[in-house]
């Protein structure tokens, strides 16, 4: 499928995809890719605990990661690991590609694969056609790609100001925590 030639984009994921797809957990839009996040958030705290998570946050780490997965979202692979901070490149790894890698393995922590759709096509059509292209691949995975904090920050700055305003304080952490809460319906 050439992106450009139909309206229906597949965002953050894949290439190829195997054709058990029907075992899949589907999402659609935004809040698909924000629970992703809150997973993959969720998932640094158990594994590093909230002092290294607050550590990253205050730094601006960012943490994007390039996984293959299986036809039911489960993490077989990290291709790549990569971390960025703009007021130090030269940042070291907080929490390493194969301890994660063995962590979202072990957990079995199953991902949703994220599309949008245009207008000219009904939700039924879109999953259709993601499942189509996903059946025209030749591998065993897909690839996927899911960020650290990601989105999940993006409000951020906003609300603690608010908050400033009335005289009370929001930590970077404590916000991502309410986000994690949100997203994944704790």
């Amino acid at each position: 499928m050439h992106i450009g030639n139909k309206k229906f984009i597949i965002l953050l994921l894949f290439f190829v995809f195997p054709t058990t797809i029907n075992a899949q957990n589907i999402g659609l839009g935004s809040n698909c890719w924000f629970y992703n996040q809150a997973l993959l958030a969720h998932s640094f705290i158990e594994m590093k605990g909230e002092k290294s998570i607050c550590e990253m946050l205050d730094k601006n780490i960012r943490v994007t990661l390039y996984c293959k997965i299986d036809s039911f979202g489960h993490v077989c692979k990290i291709e790549r690991m990569r971390y960025f901070n703009s007021s130090n490149p030269n940042n070291k790894d907080t929490i390493s590609k194969t301890s994660l890698e063995s962590y979202l393995k072990e957990k079995k922590i199953q991902f949703f694969i994220c599309y949008a759709h245009d207008d000219g096509f009904s939700k039924e059509k879109s999953i259709e056609l993601c499942k189509e292209d996903f059946r025209n691949g030749d591998g065993e995975y897909s690839l996927f790609l899911i960020n650290f904090p990601g989105e999940l920050m993006i409000g951020y700055d906003a609300e603690r100001e608010k908050l400033i305003k009335q005289k009370m304080t929001l930590s970077k952490y404590d916000y991502l925590i309410r986000q994690i809460k949100y997203y994944l319906k704790e």
